[in-house]
């Protein structure tokens, strides 16, 4: 390695190393990108560790298993960070992790940490944008100082498993977010419909099964960037809002089902002429579908009504469905088929 001091990327993917091979790092000091993908070895630590000016660090689809060593504070250089698709265990909070203020993004998903939702060992990393912790384990704080988020995030996986308490306050203080996924993590609280407000370049919100109530609320103004939407599987009630085609006319997929949602389908769906999927199935809804949405929405290939209280004709003759190839219409609803274009 003393020969090759000034090399500045570097891939070990696939290689069976042994501890020397490790401690031989440390002969590259202009070491900038290290790729350890597929290795055949343990987490090495020395010689690693001693890399200061490395910026990546790639290290997934490995079984590496056990808590991070503390010496990965010395990575001071350290910009993208990712560790997922291991074994690694322990809780974030006792991890040298908050200390790598270079950090722009992290990914630590599919491994064994304790990840707290309201992500208080991030709050000093002022320039991490991504963050992805999905298939971890989040839970609730229990008791959050009020602090601020040096951070303004991009990207926000949290999905897979936990109980996250109430709605993560960080989220306040966000602006900036495109992307952010929190399935399956439990938590009280109506739909976070300023979330959206605050991020007017959010695209992406996907909050299914979260054990989130109460009417389901949506932004005043229009959000034009805004193309997904996923709270199925929660426990909102009410009617849904009659200007949510307004609010979000960029929309591709939509999914409501599993819910507590009575009265009628508004008439405002046709002004999503992008919508590709709708599922609004599992709910209470009545009444029949309206004209403006087959007819509005002619990108449609996936439209799921089942188990609701819907009734009358599904496709009237000025309907042009040509994208259609997924309709599932069936049981507790009496629709008919009239007409297909």
């Amino acid at each position: 390695m003393g020969n090759f001091s000034s090399v500045e990327e570097l891939s070990l993917d696939g290689s069976s190393l042994d501890e020397e091979s490790f401690k031989s790092l440390r002969a590259l000091p202009s070491l900038k990108f290290l790729s350890m993908q597929g290795l055949n070895a343990d987490l090495p630590s020395q010689g690693l560790c001693e890399l200061k000016h490395l910026q990546k660090l790639d290290m997934r689809y490995n079984d590496l298993s056990g808590t991070l060593p503390l010496c990965l504070a010395n990575l001071t250089s350290l910009q993208l960070l990712d560790l997922s698709f291991n074994h690694f265990i322990g809780n974030i909070s006792l991890s040298p992790l908050g200390t790598l203020t270079s950090m722009h993004t992290l990914d630590l998903s599919s491994n064994l940490f304790q990840i707290p939702v309201a992500l208080l060992p991030f709050f000093n990393l002022s320039k991490l944008k991504h963050l992805d912790c999905h298939e971890n384990e989040i839970y609730a704080d229990t008791d959050v100082p009020t602090l601020t988020p040096k951070f303004q995030l991009r990207t926000l996986d949290l999905s897979g498993q936990g109980d996250g308490g109430v709605f993560p306050k960080f989220f306040y203080y966000q602006h900036k977010l495109e992307y952010v996924d929190m399935s399956n993590i439990k938590m009280k609280g109506e739909f976070p419909h300023w979330l959206i407000r605050n991020n007017t370049k959010l695209y992406t919100l996907h909050l299914p099964n979260c054990s989130l109530s109460g009417p389901l609320q949506v932004p005043i103004h229009s959000h034009v960037y805004f193309s997904e939407l996923d709270i199925s599987d929660n426990y909102f009630n009410g009617s849904i809002p009659t200007e949510i085609g307004v609010c979000f006319p960029s929309l591709n997929s939509l999914y409501l089902s599993g819910n507590g949602l009575t009265g009628g389908i508004p008439s405002s769906f046709g002004k999503m002429s992008q919508l590709t999927e709708l599922d609004l199935s599992n709910n209470h809804l009545s009444g029949i579908i309206p004209q403006d949405l087959i007819v509005g929405c002619s990108s449609l290939y996936e439209l799921i009504l089942s188990n609701n209280s819907l009734h009358g004709q599904i496709f009237p003759k000025q309907a042009n469905c040509k994208e259609l190839t997924r309709l599932f219409w069936m049981a507790i609803n009496s629709l008919e088929v009239s007409h297909i274009a």
